[in-house]
């Protein structure tokens, strides 16, 4: 009999599982870091007073380290000339940082030694590439702001596969 104070036991199958959980949920926190550092240059440039006063950048940088990203990707849409689509992608790319960040691993220790480890690590899979979407159209506003080359469009249309794979490799 367990105890919920027990800690699960360590075989291949969850070594595999939390690898994996691990990726995704470094990777979910890369897009929400990223969204906050896009939100700040976008501040900066729109309001180039704060960079005057010592004081007044610590503040706003105090103020955008607060924020949550819901509040950070309201900022990047109104502060940018974005095509529909794109507004809405960042916001799923949100709601499924969110499950990777909240939800994913709840039960998790037992489900990956279930049948059922290969339905976590496509539902896995389907939500780091809606992220890795999200994340790519982020990286690329924060690359032309910034007057940086942008990856080529073969790069662009491989980047959320490969992100995807590299979250749910199992070797």
């Amino acid at each position: 009999m367990e105890f919920p104070f027990e800690l699960p036991k360590i075989t291949e199958f969850s070594n595999q599982g939390h690898t994996i959980l691990g990726r995704a949920l470094a990777y979910a926190t890369s897009y929400e870091s990223n969204c906050k550092t896009l939100a700040s240059l976008i501040g900066f440039k729109h309001d180039h007073s704060i960079l005057n006063k010592e004081d007044h950048l610590n503040e706003f940088l105090a103020f955008m380290q607060k924020r949550k990203l819901f509040a950070h990707i309201e900022d990047i849409i109104k502060k940018t000339n974005l095509p529909h689509s794109i507004p809405e992608m960042l916001h799923k790319g949100r709601e499924a940082r969110n499950f990777i960040a909240h939800e994913s691993s709840i039960g998790v220790f037992q489900l990956f030694e279930s049948d059922d480890r290969a339905f976590i690590i496509k539902d896995i899979r389907k939500k780091i590439i809606e992220i890795a979407e999200a994340n790519m159209a982020v990286l690329i506003l924060g690359q032309k702001i910034t007057n940086e080359p942008i990856p080529t469009l073969s790069y662009l249309n491989s980047y959320s596969e490969s992100v995807a794979e590299w979250v749910c490799r199992i070797e």
